[in-house]
């Protein structure tokens, strides 16, 4: 990686998407952080963490970015050098919470804002992939289990 400024951190944010394994990917962080603090990295993955996500799934940008920057102030603080931070709705909103036809619409937004919150630190973003069937009927079950908007993944995937 980069050479750090004193005081800034590498800062990974996981991002997601919803349904490509994060939470299998979360439960491995948790399960070694042990490990991982020995190697100089925190796994800060917590309350303020999921609050901060859902804030921008929900699109409250500015109070997203305050709580950003909260939490930026607690990365500054950290003894690891390096933080990994991860949550899905970073992303945004998992396709079917609401009546958009478009998928993660404020995503970029959704990066600019994390990015610039986290500063001084150095941000890099990481992304899992799925293949596209997969992930919408995965996307699907989920919307099934709480949303009734849609009746058929044919309907789901228009």
């Amino acid at each position: 990686m980069a050479e750090q400024a004193q005081g800034q951190k590498h800062v990974i944010v996981h991002i997601g998407p919803h349904k490509t394994g994060s939470t299998a990917v979360q439960q491995c962080f948790a399960a070694n952080r042990g490990v991982l603090a020995q190697a100089g990295i925190l796994f800060l993955h917590d309350g303020a963490t999921h609050d901060a996500a859902m804030l921008l799934a929900r699109e409250d940008f500015e109070t997203a970015e305050e709580s950003l920057r909260a939490i930026s102030t607690i990365i500054s603080g950290a003894e690891a050098e390096t933080v990994i931070l991860s949550q899905e709705d970073f992303c945004g909103d998992i396709p079917g919470r609401s009546r958009r036809k478009a998928i993660y619409p404020k995503l970029t937004k959704n990066l600019r804002i994390i990015e610039r919150a986290l500063q001084p630190h150095q941000v890099r973003f990481v992304f899992f992939e799925r293949d596209e069937d997969g992930w919408l009927q995965s996307c699907y079950y989920q919307h099934l289990k709480h949303r009734t908007l849609f009746s058929t993944i044919e309907g789901f995937r228009a």
